[in-house]
């Protein structure tokens, strides 16, 4: 009985992920994201995102706020993925579980492409075509709502606030991490602050000679 239980389980189981990998697949066969071979073309995909996020520069403050100039992850998932579960704007809540696992992969499949670090995929074919153009991840509001989003944008107030800040505020923090651990070691042992003092200075000039310097 217990094994005949086990056994119907693995096939529910197995069916729902049927289900699922099916829809993922013919989400991307709706849109053309195919290739010869009928399989799903991820540089299809990442075309079609491209051309989606270059068209949203902003330059101004209020850029951010405008869905013409801006987008979120939904409105991007919405853009690649038209006729998707949840793109209608339906509450991903009310969507059974077959349709919630392909919004979740699909939208993640989307967002991943936003990545504004110099490795992600927008930024670097930013660099390959020599665009002066920067993508930069930032809070933005829809109606009431505080969402983060995305856009390009050639502007300074925006290229080092909405792109460099946040990681030299990450340096920052990380150097106080590192500041109170310091303190707590030394506390506990004394006889090791020499130590501890000598591989924090080699780590600082090994920081600062990976950083640009203020005369290049």
């Amino acid at each position: 009985m217990t094994i005949a239980n086990a056994i119907d389980y693995q096939s529910v189981l197995d069916d729902y992920h049927n289900q699922v990998e099916s829809g993922i697949k013919q989400a991307y066969i709706a849109e053309g994201y195919i290739g010869d071979d009928g399989n799903v073309d991820e540089d299809k995909l990442f075309d079609a995102a491209y051309d989606v996020i270059i068209s949203r520069e902003v330059v101004k403050k209020d850029d951010k706020n405008d869905p013409t100039k801006s987008i979120t992850r939904g409105e991007l998932f919405a853009e690649l993925f038209p006729n998707a579960p949840g793109a209608d704007g339906t509450d991903p809540d009310d969507l059974d579980a077959v349709q919630s696992a392909v919004y979740k992969k699909l939208s993640r499949d989307c967002w991943s492409l936003t990545q504004d670090a110099p490795t992600g995929k927008i930024q670097r074919r930013l660099d390959d075509e020599g665009s002066s153009l920067v993508l930069c991840r930032s809070s933005m509001m829809r109606g009431v709502n505080r969402l983060t989003g995305v856009f390009v944008t050639d502007v300074e107030q925006f290229i080092v606030g909405d792109n460099l800040k946040k990681e030299l505020d990450a340096l920052q923090k990380k150097a106080e991490n590192v500041q109170r651990r310091v303190e707590m070691l030394t506390d506990r042992h004394p006889e090791l602050e020499s130590t501890i003092q000598g591989q924090l200075s080699a780590t600082i000039g090994r920081v600062q000679a990976a950083l640009p310097s203020s005369t290049d």
